[in-house]
């Protein structure tokens, strides 16, 4: 921080600037005529307005020794690209002027604040090609279009309120054939017709186009034929929202990497809802598809030998939130080979279901990519193949769904099952008819919400019979709520073994027999509760089968004192539960 000038300091540079003002804003010259003194006005005038000219070049030159004003151009541009993300421009309420707008300028500001700034980021060009076209003001076309030079552009063209010219402006050919990423989305059908009627324009650079509407609708022949005559010789991803499709159009190329499909089922019920017949001769001549999502876009049932899903799929996606269209899974889960998907059923009819749940889950290759780890949920089951959730991950919340994005481990698979209409904290889905249908030779965890440990397992056997196949797990995740069942069942043994008799220095138990770490998270417990859990962990120790870590939720310290018992017969660590992304953080 500078220091205070004393007036001696300042006594010297006033004297040098007060010599040159006078040297420059000479006023003598004695007396003369209005000519003489009028040119001589003039010429102060002139000087005043470059010593003004000047003060800017001062301040600029004196802004340049500040901190925020040294730092490399690279830097600051990689600052101004962070505050793109979050400080778009926005277009603001209409003001009074006749038809105009008001608009906020975003990170665009910045541009304002100082010469090096402004610089630095006009100098940035890829800056200026990522462009929402809507929130700008109409007059900026041009100078935004120009700052980006010859680099390819990202357009965003999202909302209602433009006119046809501005619209053609954004969407004209030159634009267009340096256009690499392009977005239409939520417009009236009028406007959306508009950008259509530009689109078989050259596209040469394009590679993600994203077409969407608010509701479905089916094109005009003139709006079709503007699409089927179009041309994206690069295109790789494709989102294609609200449209009734034509599967001519070029767009459905076999160069797709990503495709995502979606149809709004209310105006699809004023016709037929039907699955689609030509999705998967589309979709299996993809061959380089790497991410599919189907929304209520599902195909029809098809001989397994005649269609085959590209080898090259990893990530599928597909919901059904009509119950029509719910046998459009099966079809594509006979024939993925790809590593995560997550399937959505509004049906929880179970003679739909079975078939369903019997795909997704079946395993392909027992060897190399066995069940790993079973998690079920009030209404959501999933399934770790050939990997586990890391130990930070055992923290989140029992009863939270696993985000289908949240938890980056390959080969997961992730079922949600919601009837329409239904709230999300309404009754849960009894899932267990269907667990007989999930590999469990492999798991070595198992993890178990609340609201199905006490829905679908009202006895130690049920839980012996829904587990039976289970013997290999290792770790298991429950919420200490009303679990005495759970505790019981893990004591009983298989009928060679009695699990209370001491002379006996080995048993077989019937559930989870090598167990060897329980995750306990906040419940509601009972004496009861600790009852049975420490003779769980007794009558484990007593037989060979102790227990090598219980871990138990911060919260549950305050519920109960059983847990300086329970250190006396294991390693016993507590932790606080937290979100995955907290998890995460931490890992």
């Amino acid at each position: 921080m500078s220091q205070p000038r004393t007036s001696e300091s300042r006594s010297a540079p006033r004297d040098t600037w007060e010599s040159f003002i006078a040297s420059r804003f000479d006023v003598g010259g004695g007396d003369g005529g209005i000519g003489t003194l009028s040119s001589r006005l003039s010429d102060l005038d002139l000087e005043l307005e470059l010593f003004q000219e000047q003060i800017v070049v001062a301040k600029r030159r004196r802004n340049s020794v500040t901190p925020c004003c040294r730092l490399p151009p690279e830097l600051l541009a990689i600052v101004f690209s962070a505050l793109q993300a979050v400080w778009q421009p926005a277009r603001l309420s209409e003001s009074n002027g006749a038809g105009s707008r008001n608009y906020g300028h975003g990170w665009m500001t910045v541009t304002h604040v100082c010469h090096s700034w402004r610089k630095a980021g006009l100098s940035a060009r890829e800056l200026w090609t990522h462009i929402d076209c809507v929130n700008l003001p109409t007059s900026f076309t041009a100078t935004m279009l120009s700052r980006s030079r010859t680099m390819p552009l990202s357009l965003t063209l999202e909302g209602s309120g433009l006119s046809p010219e501005v619209l053609s402006n954004w969407l004209y050919a030159p634009v267009l054939r340096r256009t690499r990423e392009l977005s239409i989305t939520d417009m009236s059908i009028s406007e959306f017709g508009a950008c259509i009627r530009h689109l078989n324009s050259p596209m040469p650079e394009l590679e993600e186009l994203t077409l969407a509407l608010p509701i479905t609708v089916r094109l005009s022949a003139d709006l079709d034929a503007h699409l089927t005559g179009a041309s994206y010789p690069c295109l790789q991803r494709l989102t294609v929202r609200g449209l009734a499709l034509n599967w001519s159009w070029p767009m459905f190329s076999s160069n797709l990497t990503h495709l995502e499909l979606l149809a709004h089922t209310r105006e699809m019920m004023l016709s037929a809802i039907s699955l689609e017949p030509q999705l998967l001769p589309v979709i299996s001549n993809m061959s380089r598809l790497q991410s599919l999502h189907l929304i209520d876009v599902l195909p029809e049932p098809a001989p397994i030998a005649q269609y085959e899903l590209p080898r090259s799929l990893h990530h599928l996606l597909s919901a059904s939130t009509n119950s029509s269209l719910a046998t459009g899974h099966v079809p594509l889960l006979e024939r993925s080979r790809c590593a995560t998907y997550f399937v959505q059923v509004g049906n929880e009819d179970q003679s739909v279901l079975t078939p369903i749940i019997r795909e997704m889950f079946r395993t392909w290759d027992s060897v190399n990519h066995p069940a790993m780890e079973l998690a079920l949920f009030n209404r959501h089951i999933s399934v770790f193949y050939a990997g586990i959730r890391p130990r930070s991950l055992w923290r989140v919340k029992i009863d939270v769904p696993i985000g289908f994005t949240s938890v980056a481990i390959p080969g997961t698979r992730y079922l949600h099952v919601a009837e329409p209409h239904r709230t999300p904290m309404g009754r849960g889905w009894k899932l267990s008819p269907y667990l007989h249908l999930i590999p469990m030779d492999a798991l070595q965890v198992v993890s178990l919400a609340s609201t199905v440990a006490t829905l679908n397992f009202p006895n130690p056997e049920a839980w012996i019979d829904a587990f039976a196949a289970a013997s290999n797990v290792r770790r298991l995740l429950v919420s200490y709520r009303r679990i005495v069942n759970l505790f019981l069942a893990l004591t009983t043994t298989t009928p060679n073994g009695d699990a209370h008799d001491d002379s006996r220095t080995e048993a077989e138990f019937a559930l989870f027999p090598r167990l060897e770490t329980l995750v306990l998270h906040d419940g509601l417990a009972t004496q009861k509760d600790d009852i049975a859990l420490m003779d769980f962990l007794h009558v484990r120790e007593s037989k060979g089968a102790k227990m090598q870590e219980l871990m138990v939720e911060e919260n549950l310290l305050s519920l109960t004192n059983i847990w300086d018992s329970a250190e006396e017969v294991t390693t016993v660590t507590y932790f606080k539960a937290c979100s995955t992304d907290d998890a995460l953080g931490s890992a």
